[in-house]
């Protein structure tokens, strides 16, 4: 017996309709027939539905996993980016920083007039200084004791010396 016709047989019964109209009028003096092929009916329908219900359920499943793994991707994306920008910002900071640095490494040349060539000479002279280090030194003393060491770094550099 088709599920149509189980449908077909189950609404004769139940409204008591006649049983010629019945497709299962053969089992009419046998209502444990009509009966048997119901639960068979309502049986198989709920194994289809328990499968149905199960792959539905390792769909869901499959889709929340599949889910948290976009989430992770894009965190882990997001921290990826985030750390090549820092990278970046780094990098930039460094090469600002460098170029920072090389103007304050610029030179600044001044070339002495004889009458402080002549100090600097009487000073090597009277206390013997053998090289311009020397020189440097007491230059740079006397350059802080008179504020101006903090604005220049001085390095005096005599031709044979």
């Amino acid at each position: 017996m088709t599920k149509e016709q189980l449908k077909q047989a189950l609404n004769v019964c139940s409204e008591h309709e006649a049983c010629e109209n019945c497709p299962a009028h053969q089992y009419c003096d046998d209502l444990s027939v009509l009966t048997g092929e119901a639960l068979n009916a309502i049986e198989t329908l709920e194994a289809e539905n328990d499968a149905l219900t199960g792959e539905l359920d390792m769909r869901q499943g499959a889709q929340a996993e599949g889910e948290a793994a976009v989430r992770q991707l894009d965190e882990w994306l997001a921290e990826t980016g985030k750390k090549e920008y820092q990278a970046a910002m780094e990098e930039e900071a460094r090469e600002i920083m460098e170029k920072e640095k090389n103007k304050s490494r610029m030179r600044l040349i001044l070339e002495a007039k004889p009458p402080l060539v002549e100090l600097i000479e009487m000073l090597a002279d009277t206390f013997a200084f053998d090289t311009s280090e020397q020189l440097t030194e007491i230059v740079r003393e006397f350059a802080e004791e008179n504020g101006v060491g903090e604005y220049l770094a001085i390095t005096v550099e005599v031709q044979g010396k």
